[in-house]
This record gives structure tokens, C-alpha cells and sequence, in this order.
């Protein structure tokens, strides 16, 4: 069977299509990665997913992001004692991330990402900042 386009036709929908399917989700480590399949992943194995703008994750996942929390902490204090100052700052910077990860999941209220209330500030018109921004 074949499908005839015009030549003026909206390839919209067509475009957009092509996009979700190219979205899927696939399983990493603590969630799934949602990059677009035809985009190479740009992490290396010491940043891991934690970095990335494409991780997806939820509360099923929670136990391993704090047993990844706390062995990156174990990992942390034995290089400064070792006085590694590197090793030090690649474990507190995943440890950073990792944190975030896990508020970010465990919050009921709203995902973390909500503008803080300046002194004075009226809740409406931290929304109305939020909503002017994007």
C-alpha cells in the first residue's frame, strides 16, 4: 500500500510523528533515558545520567538514588582523606546532583522548580515572573 502527498500538503503532523517515535523511553540506571534516538548521548560513565536534561526517573526508583547518594558520600570522605582534592570534587558534585534528584521525586507539592518568594513578594506575582519567563 502506498500514500500519496501532495505537494502542498501540511507535513506537520507528519514531522511531529516522527519526533514522539524517535522519543521512546529506554531503561538506565535509576529511570529511563528519553533522548531522541537519533541524538548520541553525550555523557561519560563518570557523569552518568544524573547530569542530564534526558534522565527521567520517579519514587520506584528512590532506593537506588540513596544507595547511590550514600556510597557517593562513602567515596567523598575517603578522598579527603586521602586529600585527593579531585576525587573530592567529582564526588560532591554527583552528590549535588544526586540530591536534587531525590527532592525533586519526593516532593508532593510541586516539582522543585517553582520560583522563590522574594520578601514582600505575593505568591501571584512570583507566577506571573514564572509565567513571563517561559
Amino acid at each position: 500500500m502506498s500514500v500519496v502527498i501532495g505537494l502542498d500538503a501540511d507535513l506537520s503532523g507528519v514531522e511531529w510523528l516522527a519526533e514522539k517515535i524517535g522519543r521512546r523511553l529506554h531503561a538506565v540506571a535509576g529511570g529511563w533515558c528519553g533522548r531522541h534516538i537519533a541524538r548520541p548521548c553525550p555523557k561519560t560513565a563518570a557523569d552518568g545520567c544524573y547530569f542530564c536534561e534526558d534522565f527521567q526517573t520517579d519514587r520506584q526508583f528512590l532506593p537506588i538514588h540513596l544507595d547511590t547518594l550514600a556510597r557517593t558520600r562513602e567515596l567523598q570522605a575517603g578522598a579527603e582523606a586521602a586529600e585527593r582534592p579531585r576525587a573530592v570534587a567529582v564526588n560532591e558534585r554527583l552528590a549535588t546532583a544526586v540530591e536534587h534528584v531525590i527532592a525533586r521525586i519526593t516532593d508532593q507539592d510541586h516539582d522543585g522548580l517553582a520560583p522563590t518568594l522574594d520578601a514582600g513578594d505575593t505568591g501571584h506575582q512570583a507566577t506571573e515572573r514564572a509565567t513571563d519567563a517561559g
